[in-house]
């Protein structure tokens, strides 16, 4: 089955108009492709939920974007709770970009 989508582009909030570049590319696809898609990926990701680490985000069940968002937050409070001396390693940050960044603050 071809599959056909109406492109839409949605601005982010707070940002130009004038710039393409803060715009989100959203297909938009017909009721009859999205049906075979839910049909054929139901067993696959049922069989797939348990192989993925809970960390994992993304479009799963009970686990979204803002999960990560969380766990870095418990982190960083975490660390600020140990009396580190004005130091916090974001080691969430530093897996998801693959780099590490150390944020200082003087008092």
């Amino acid at each position: 089955m071809e599959r056909r989508g109406s492109l839409r582009l949605l601005l982010k909030p707070h940002k130009p108009d004038d710039d393409p570049a803060p715009y989100h590319p959203v297909t938009l696809t017909s009721n009859p492709c999205n049906l075979p898609e839910r049909i054929f990926s139901r067993p696959v990701r049922g069989h797939l939920e348990d192989k993925l680490q809970p960390q994992q985000p993304g479009l799963r069940p009970h686990r979204s974007t803002v999960d990560p968002l969380d766990l870095l937050l418990r982190k960083v409070v975490q660390s600020s709770q140990l009396r580190w001396p004005g130091q916090c390693l974001w080691t969430a940050l530093a897996r998801s970009t693959g780099s590490i960044t150390t944020l200082s603050s003087r008092r």
